[in-house]
C-alpha cells in the first residue's frame, strides 16, 4: 500500500468524493425496491420478477467481483474507479430507456458488473490515501455512502419515480453517476498499485489471501443473520414488533439515521482494536435483536431498531479493515473484491434462509435466527481472527525491517568508493 507521510493531512474531500459515488451507486442498486409497484405496471410484469432485479444485481456482484479484479489488476485503480462509475452510471441509463423487461434485466446484470468492480477498488484505493493506522477512518467515510443511499438516495429516488415517472428515477441516478465518474477523473489522484512480493508460486497459494477467508467468514455469519431479519423487517415491525401501518416508514427512517450514527462512531474507534470492537459491534447488535423478540410495541420497538441499526452499521467498515490489514501486499488489491463476494452471497443467502424460517417458525422466529449467525460470527472473532491480525503484523513488520535494511546497503553499493579514488589519485 502506498504510505503517505506521517505528517499529511487526512484527505477528507477526497474520499468525500468517493463516499458520493459509492452513495450514487447504492441508490442504483436499491432503487427497484422504492418503485416496484410502477416498474411491474409499465413493463406489464409481475412484482416478483422486478424484486428478482435486486437478486440479479447482488448474485452479478458476488458471481464477477473477484474474477474482474484479477482479469484488471495491471490497471491503475484511479482508471477502474473511472471505469466502474461510469459503467454503473451507463446501466442506469438503459435501465430508464429499456423497452422490455429482458434489457431492463441485461442493464441490471451491467450495473452488477461495474458495482462489483467499484467495490473492489474503493476500498484499497481510499487505504492507499492515508497512513495504515487511519485505514479503518478513511473506510467508514466511503462506507456512509452506503447508508446515504438507503437513508436518502431510495427515498430521493423514489419521490421521483412517483411524481414524474420510474424511468426519470433511473435517469436521474444515472446522470449523477456519470458526474461522479467525470468528478473522479479529474479530481482523484493516480496512486501507485501496492509493492509486489517476490512471485513464489501462485497467487492462490498467497498467505495473504488464505488470511482474509476469516474476515470473509465472519461477513457470511453475521451478514446471513442480519439479512434472514432485515429483508422481512417489514412484516416483523407489523406483526411481532406491535406498530401500526402508520408507524413504518418512521422506523425504517429511524434505522437509517441510526444506521449513519453508528458508521459515524464506529469510524472514530475503528482504528483502536479491531478485534474488540468488532465484537463489541456484533454482541450489540445480538443483544438488540433478542430485546426485540422479548418486547412489543411502538416505544421499545423504536429505541431497539435504532440499537440495531447503530451497532451493525459500523461491522462493513471493521471487516474490511481486516481484509485489508491481514492482506500481503500481493493480495491487497483483492480485499475489496473478496468482501463484496461474501457480503453479496450472504444478502442473497439471508433473504433465503429468512424465507424457510419464515414458512416453517413464522415471523417471530427471525431475531433468533440472526442470534444464532450472529453469536457464531462473534465466535470466529474471539477465537481465530486475533491470531490472524497477528501473523499478519508480525509479517508486515518484518518485511519493513527487510526493506529498511536494503534501502543503505544498496545507498552505500551505488555511492562511489572514495578510498579507492583517493589512493589512485
Amino acid at each position: 500500500m502506498n504510505a503517505p507521510s506521517p505528517a499529511a493531512r487526512f484527505p477528507l474531500g477526497r474520499l468525500l468524493l468517493l463516499m458520493g459515488a459509492a452513495f450514487a451507486a447504492n441508490t442504483g442498486e436499491f432503487l427497484p425496491a422504492g418503485v416496484l409497484p410502477q416498474m411491474a405496471a409499465g413493463l406489464g410484469v409481475s412484482e416478483a420478477r422486478i424484486g428478482l432485479l435486486v437478486s440479479t444485481f447482488a448474485l452479478t456482484v458476488a458471481i464477477s467481483a473477484l474474477p474482474l479484479t484479477i482479469l484488471t489488476s495491471r490497471i491503475g485503480q484511479k482508471r477502474l474507479l473511472v471505469i466502474a462509475v461510469f459503467a454503473v452510471g451507463l446501466a442506469n441509463l438503459i435501465s430508464a430507456l429499456a423497452p422490455t423487461y429482458g434489457l431492463l434485466a441485461g442493464s441490471r446484470v451491467l450495473g452488477g458488473l461495474g458495482h462489483g468492480l467499484f467495490w473492489s477498488t474503493a476500498m484499497p484505493y481510499a487505504a492507499s490515501l492515508v497512513r495504515q493506522a487511519q485505514v479503518g477512518r478513511a473506510v467508514s467515510v466511503v462506507n456512509m455512502g452506503t447508508s446515504l443511499g438507503f437513508i436518502l438516495g431510495v427515498p430521493l429516488g423514489t419521490a421521483i419515480g412517483l411524481a414524474v415517472h420510474w424511468r426519470a428515477a433511473f435517469g436521474a441516478a444515472g446522470l449523477v453517476l456519470i458526474g461522479f465518474a467525470l468528478a473522479v477523473a479529474v479530481l482523484l489522484p493516480a496512486v501507485p498499485r501496492p509493492i509486489a512480493e517476490p512471485a513464489r508460486g501462485s497467487l492462490l497459494g498467497d498467505r495473504g489471501l488464505h488470511r482474509m477467508l476469516v474476515p470473509s467468514l465472519i461477513v457470511i455469519l453475521a451478514a446471513l443473520g442480519q439479512y434472514s431479519l432485515y429483508t422481512y423487517i417489514s412484516p416483523w415491525i407489523l406483526g411481532p414488533g406491535g406498530v401500526t401501518v402508520g408507524a413504518l416508514s418512521t422506523l425504517l427512517f429511524v434505522f437509517g439515521l441510526a444506521s449513519a450514527a453508528g458508521l459515524v462512531l464506529v469510524g472514530v474507534v475503528a482504528d483502536r482494536g479491531l478485534t474488540m470492537i468488532l465484537t463489541i459491534v456484533l454482541g450489540a447488535t445480538a443483544l438488540a435483536v433478542v430485546a426485540m423478540a422479548l418486547l412489543a410495541g411502538i416505544v421499545p420497538t423504536a429505541v431497539l431498531v435504532a440499537l440495531w441499526g447503530i451497532a451493525f452499521a459500523g461491522f462493513p467498515t471493521l471487516v474490511q479493515s481486516a481484509a485489508l490489514r491481514v492482506a500481503t501486499p500481493r493480495a491487497h488489491g483483492l480485499a475489496g473484491a473478496i468482501i463484496a463476494v461474501a457480503f453479496n452471497l450472504a444478502i442473497s443467502g439471508g433473504a433465503l434462509v429468512g424465507g424457510q424460517v419464515l414458512e416453517l417458525q413464522g415471523l417471530a422466529a427471525l431475531p433468533w435466527t440472526q442470534l444464532a449467525f450472529t453469536l457464531a460470527a462473534v465466535l470466529v472473532t474471539l477465537l481465530v481472527l486475533p491470531r490472524v491480525l497477528r501473523e499478519a503484523d508480525r509479517e508486515h513488520a518484518r518485511a519493513a525491517r527487510a526493506r529498511a535494511e536494503s534501502e543503505p546497503a544498496a545507498a552505500s553499493e551505488s555511492a562511489p568508493d572514495r578510498g579507492t579514488a583517493d589512493c589512485t589519485g
